[in-house]
């Protein structure tokens, strides 16, 4: 989980030692996608579980902020793991990666 958190996160690269050859340049880019294929879903999972979970009031369900990016900065390290959590453990679901060339 580190290991994708920081390709996330931007820390790690295909240039980065020792990560030059695991995980490959494609499985980083896949990485990202799937991201980016979730981020409505992750936000709208996490407004929900700070409504009501948290009590954090129904003006976040209509805030525009980007709570993964808030979580990202709070939490560099650990955002991935409070995500799968607070999606998984609320009964939730993510879209897997699906390759657009088939």
């Amino acid at each position: 989980m580190d290991i994708i958190t920081g390709v996330l996160n931007g820390s790690i690269t295909p240039d980065t030692p020792p990560f030059e050859n695991y995980p490959c340049e494609k499985t980083m880019e896949r990485w990202q996608s799937w991201l980016l294929l979730n981020l409505i879903f992750i936000n709208g999972y996490l407004k929900s579980v700070g409504i009501r979970l948290f009590a954090m009031g129904i003006a976040l369900a209509y805030s525009v902020s980007n709570l993964v990016e808030d979580l990202k900065q709070r939490n560099r390290r650990r955002w991935m793991k409070i995500i799968i959590r607070a999606v998984y453990n609320t009964g939730g679901s993510l879209e897997p990666y699906r390759d657009p060339s088939g």
